[in-house]
């Protein structure tokens, strides 16, 4: 009832997605941080990272995260945690990411989007929910 209620419909979405996993972590700061998250990376590529972004936090430290299959994902997360480089594991999740995101959802749909997961969200059953669209 919930999918008619939004205008929505159920349908097999599964190709719309790869299963991956995410790792994030976390380095203190310092001069050598640059050298500290070469050697992070490393690690976490010997590990089965495929890929890997980090971002500068506002209390100085970086926070790194690493995307690997989904076969890896326990690898990495026990290679990161053992690492003596990074400060704090911060996450290690298998997620299913968009192979192609939608990046430019008007207003509207976003806002009719945003209701739909809300509702889906709020059901008992739910864990998770997942959609293309650009967060």
């Amino acid at each position: 009832m919930i999918l008619k209620d939004h205008g929505a419909r159920l349908s097999d979405v599964k190709y719309l997605f790869r299963k991956e996993g995410r790792v994030k972590v976390t380095l203190d700061p310092g001069e050598d941080v640059e050298a500290r998250l070469e050697k992070l990376v490393e690690v976490a590529l010997d590990s089965g990272a495929e890929d890997f972004e980090s971002e500068d936090l506002s209390d100085g430290t970086r926070s790194v995260e690493f995307k690997c299959s989904h076969t890896s994902l326990h690898k990495l997360t026990s290679a990161l945690s053992a690492s003596s480089v990074c400060r704090e594991l911060l996450s290690s999740e298998l997620v299913y990411a968009p192979l192609q995101p939608i990046e430019d959802l008007d207003e509207q749909s976003a806002q009719e989007l945003d209701k739909l997961v809300d509702a889906i969200e709020d059901l008992d059953g739910t864990l998770r929910v997942w959609t293309t669209a650009d967060s």
